[in-house]
């Protein structure tokens, strides 16, 4: 993960010493007189940080997220090896800037206890930061940023930055000096692109920010698709119904002109199970007259855990009439429900039915059977499909999803 490029020594002659001491003199002299004491002491290695390392990709992604919360750093791959490099990125070390400069300063710092421990870069590391090209992203991401806050703050700041993870992980563009700034009059995008609640706000005058009332997290913008992003975990929110209407209908208009839709496709959110969404979208419903609900704003809202999952649906829910194509290959009923895109709106009207005792097969995808046994109490038959399958009726493996990113450029 960490190159060492340890100094050179020899008996001799020392090609290179710490630059604590004035010349190579003192450093012979202050190495020969500890050997005399019987310490085995040896100049400190210089580390340098590789571009297709961990510890690379995990600055990178701090550099524009700013803090990420410990408890989802499994988000990003074997959630072991990733708190092995936060422990190497957290220590002191001596990294090499240049043959004549160095520093000696931890990479990351970590705050916080429990749920809201976090990490983010050392304001030591900037001179790393710059050789790794990063420091201009973090100051423009850190420029007005506010770095303490209570834990209502927190709690919204690590939802979003969860949800650029899970977009990451799904190869869509989420750094910002890489993809192409929002618009307000039109502008098509070529590729899949993660835009935070920041971003979008961004955009607003100061009268119509809505700060941190509305549980939107961000939205996903591709040619001809367009999805607002939420992220519940398992907590269960009060709805802002008014202020949701205000940022769903700005969302909208940035999709039309970004994206090229006619409105919004639909939600995205990101649950620790199918559970927390059912939650979230019944909370919505107790509000005056419904006025303000969710099924009011969308007509599809799509439950996607959080974890390897929810990655491969998140990608295939970006592949050209896919639920259509899955419905045909596993010879999916009219009469007959799926579950592949993890429409949570179309499962509680089924239940109502099935429930009144009419007779329905759901298809689903493995992880999902456990959610739908509890949630149909018993009474609709489940016939499970690896998600595996799908992408391969689909034609959609993690490393050959670029080629449907190439399609959309060529258009």
């Amino acid at each position: 993960m960490i190159e060492r490029n340890d100094c050179n020594y020899s008996k001799i002659v020392y090609t290179k010493y710490p630059r604590e001491f004035e010349d190579l003199e003192a450093f012979v002299k202050w190495r020969n007189k500890h050997k005399y004491r019987g310490l085995n002491v040896k100049p400190k290695a210089r580390l340098e940080i590789g571009e297709n390392t961990l510890a690379y990709k995990l600055i990178e992604f701090l550099s524009v997220a700013v803090e990420y919360p410990c408890r989802s750093l499994g988000l990003f791959g074997n959630e072991k090896v990733y708190k092995r490099v936060v422990r190497q990125l957290t220590a002191i070390e001596f990294y090499k800037i240049d043959e004549l400069q160095e520093v000696h300063t931890p990479i990351l710092k970590t705050e916080g206890k429990g749920e809201y421990k976090f990490i983010r870069l050392h304001k030591n590391a900037k001179p790393v930061l710059a050789k790794l090209k990063l420091l201009h992203a973090y100051e423009k991401a850190t420029g007005n940023y506010a770095f303490s806050g209570n834990e209502v703050r927190l709690g919204k700041k690590f939802r979003i930055v969860e949800s650029m993870a899970m977009a990451l992980k799904a190869d869509f563009d989420v750094y910002s000096n890489r993809k192409i700034p929002l618009q307000i009059e039109r502008n098509l995008l070529a590729v899949s692109t993660f835009y935070s609640y920041h971003e979008l706000n961004k955009l607003r005058t100061e009268e119509q920010k809505t700060q941190l009332l509305t549980q939107m997290t961000g939205a996903i913008f591709a040619r001809g698709q367009a999805f607002t992003v939420y992220n519940t975990r398992d907590l269960i929110f009060k709805w802002q119904g008014l202020y949701e209407q205000r940022m769903f209908l700005y969302a909208n208009h940035l999709a039309r002109q970004n994206a090229g839709v006619k409105a919004i496709n639909g939600a995205i959110i990101f649950v620790k199970n199918e559970t927390n969404a059912v939650e979230f979208v019944q909370a919505s419903l107790i509000n005056k007259q419904g006025r303000y609900a969710l099924n009011t704003f969308y007509t599809q809202m799509h439950a996607l855990p959080l974890d390897e999952n929810g990655v491969k649906m998140l990608r295939i829910l970006f592949i050209p009439d896919f639920h259509q194509k899955l419905k045909e290959y596993f010879k999916v009923g009219e009469k007959n429900i799926s579950f592949f895109d993890g429409d949570i709106l179309r499962i509680m009207d089924a239940r109502d039915k099935l429930l009144n005792g009419e007779r329905q097969a759901v298809y689903c995808y493995t992880h999902q059977r456990a959610f739908l046994e509890k949630y149909f109490e018993g009474k609709a038959e489940i016939r499970e499909v690896s998600i595996e399958v799908a992408e391969v009726v689909l034609d959609i493996q993690p490393d050959e999803f670029k080629k449907y990113e190439i399609e959309r450029r060529m258009i």
